[in-house]
Formats: C-alpha cells, structure tokens, sequence
C-alpha cells in the first residue's frame, strides 16, 4: 500500500488502507463506507498491485544484454 491516504492525500501508514483522521470519519467498517471511499481504496490497491507485477516482469532496456542493443541499434 502506498504511504497517502486515498481519501484525503495525508501521509498514513502503508499497512493501512486510510489515515487515522478518515479511520475517525468513516470508521473501519469497509461495508459502512461511502462508495467512493471504498473506490478509492481499491483503486488505491490496483495501482499498487500493477507496480508490484510491473517491478517483477516488466523487461526494461537495461535488463537486455549489450549485443541485443547493438543490434537494435543498428
């Protein structure tokens, strides 16, 4: 999870899903949260989700050997 809360862009601890002021105003009961407090969220967490299967299988021009770039270069 990322280190800013969703809701309200201040920082928040990462194993948390909002800060403690949004926790203080929706309370931690995902069901009686406001559709757009729980997008957010979730939205939160698929972008966090693609960064973490983007760093382990993306293939960057620096993880290709030097003799493949040359030939592309030429």
């Amino acid at each position: 999870m990322s280190a800013v809360c969703p809701v309200c862009q201040k920082p928040k601890a990462k194993r948390f899903e909002l800060c403690a002021e949004c926790f203080g105003i929706y309370g931690r009961d995902r069901s009686e949260w406001p559709e757009w407090v729980s997008f957010l969220v979730a939205d939160d967490n698929r972008l966090d989700w693609q960064d973490e299967k983007a760093d382990r299988y993306e293939v960057t021009f620096t993880d290709i050997s030097p003799d493949v770039i040359e030939l592309i270069a030429e």
